[in-house]
């Protein structure tokens, strides 16, 4: 028999939206390999994101943008010109 866990779904996609925007940053910003392990964690976890989002009602698009809302502050400074030129402003 399999225990089916209930959670709220507002929860949910909160803890989910936290974790990939953690793996979005690490990868995308900081150009790191995810594990396998967590690779196939990020896969489950945006199959997630991506149902419970659109239960409701929010395009593909707002869901990717609420993932990586923020990252481009983080964005590392690889010491080119337009690296220098934007720590100016």
């Amino acid at each position: 028999m399999t225990n089916l866990v209930i959670t709220d779904p507002k929860e949910s996609i909160t803890r989910d939206l936290s974790v990939l925007r953690e793996y979005a940053g690490r990868a995308v910003v900081h150009g790191e390999e995810l594990a396998p392990s967590e690779a196939a964690d990020q896969a489950w976890r945006m199959e997630e994101f991506l149902a419970v989002g659109s239960s409701f009602n929010l395009t593909f698009k707002e869901m990717v943008l609420q993932i990586y809302n923020g990252l481009d502050s983080e964005k590392r400074d690889c010491g080119c010109h337009s690296c220098r030129s934007m720590k100016k402003v």
